[in-house]
C-alpha cells in the first residue's frame, strides 16, 4: 500500500516515514493513545498525514476516525480535515452520519462544488472558447 511516487521525489524521506509508521501502527491494531503520539503531534505535514492516514485505516466508521484525529494534543484541525478527506475518498458521502448532513449549511452548494471538483478535468474549456459548455462554466465559476 506504500505510495510509489514518493521514493523518486527528493526529499520524501520524512512523509515516507509518517506513512510507513501509520500503516504499522494501524495494521498492528495500536491504540490512538500510543499510535498517534508515536507518528508525532501533527505539527508539520508530514506527520499531520500520518496521524490522519493512521485514524483513517484505523477506523470504518467515519465518526470514530474523526473523533480520534482531533483527540490528541497536537494539530487537531489539521488532522481532522484530513481524516474527513480521507475517510471521504475511502467510503463516500455515505459514511457521514445523516444527522450532520441534515443540518448542513449550504449542503447543495457543496455537492454541486464536488460534483465539479470530481469531473472538472473532462471540461476541457479553454480561455477563448466560446461553446455553450464552456459558457456555463464560466458563468458558474467567474475567473477562474
Amino acid at each position: 500500500m506504500r505510495p510509489q511516487l514518493f521514493p523518486r521525489q527528493a526529499d520524501s524521506a520524512e512523509t515516507l516515514w509518517a506513512i510507513d509508521r501509520a500503516l504499522e501502527l494501524a495494521e498492528a491494531r495500536n491504540p490512538p493513545e500510543s499510535a498517534i503520539p508515536a507518528i508525532g503531534p501533527a505539527w508539520v505535514g508530514e506527520e499531520a498525514l500520518g496521524v490522519a492516514l493512521y485514524c483513517a485505516l484505523s477506523s470504518s466508521d467515519f465518526s470514530t476516525a474523526l473523533k480520534m484525529a482531533v483527540n490528541h494534543d497536537g494539530d487537531s484541525d489539521t488532522t481532522g480535515s484530513l481524516v474527513g478527506q480521507l475517510m471521504g475518498a475511502m467510503h463516500g458521502e455515505e459514511a457521514l452520519p445523516a444527522r450532520w448532513l441534515d443540518k448542513l449549511e449550504l449542503r447543495d452548494t457543496i455537492q454541486t462544488v464536488a460534483a465539479d471538483l470530481s469531473a472538472f478535468h473532462q471540461w476541457q474549456v479553454a480561455e477563448y472558447d466560446t461553446s455553450d459548455v464552456s459558457q456555463k462554466i464560466w458563468d458558474r465559476y467567474p475567473g477562474w
